[in-house]
């Protein structure tokens, strides 16, 4: 069993589906233990005004390859296939953390994966809000691919990491302040 499964009939019959939560990391994928995966991302890109730009623009190449990899091997991992949609158009906005903007986008891109890894159906972020359709065989198969040592499923750029512990630093003070002051709980 999944630690979150959804039965859902529709497809002729009850299928196991595993809710995709967070691609980046490992968070225990039910390997061999589903029938489809169902997800979605609101990756964000490197922040297209920060200096130097010619080392941002290097980071956000491995940081698109990085968000659309991890979804379509996120398939070969699990022995699944993945049914992915995702945010995407510019996102700008005030970093809480720094006097400065972000300036980005949504990494986006629709994309439907069969289990073996292949890509059926891609509707990349630039195409803009869309969907694509594909015909997909459901049902779980022996994972293809060895799961990852560490705690992340992929290798993060610089920036990204950077991002990641201060973002959370900073996170986990406000909601300290905000939420347990007062009694509230969130999630």
């Amino acid at each position: 069993m999944t630690r979150n499964p959804v039965c859902a009939a529709g497809f002729g019959a009850a299928h196991l589906l595993g809710q995709g939560r967070d691609w980046r990391r490992r968070r225990a994928p039910a390997r061999g233990e589903i029938d489809l995966v169902v997800g979605g991302s609101g990756w964000w890109s490197v922040p297209q005004n920060w200096f130097p730009g010619p080392f941002m623009r290097w980071q956000e190449s491995g940081n698109a390859a990085n968000a659309r990899g991890a979804v379509e091997s996120f398939a070969e991992l699990v022995g699944a296939p993945v049914v992915h949609a995702a945010h995407c158009g510019a996102l700008d906005c005030p970093m809480a953390w720094a006097p400065v903007r972000y300036r980005g986008y949504f990494e986006g891109g629709a994309s439907i994966i069969a289990a073996d890894g292949t890509v059926l159906a891609h509707r990349d972020r630039a195409e803009g809000p869309g969907h694509v359709i594909a015909e997909v065989s459901i049902g779980r198969r022996p994972p293809t691919a060895p799961p990852p040592t560490g705690y992340w499923l992929r290798r993060r750029g610089l920036v990204a990491t950077f991002a990641w512990y201060i973002d959370g630093g900073y996170t986990r003070r406000w909601y300290r302040k905000n939420h347990r002051a007062n009694g509230t709980r969130v999630g």
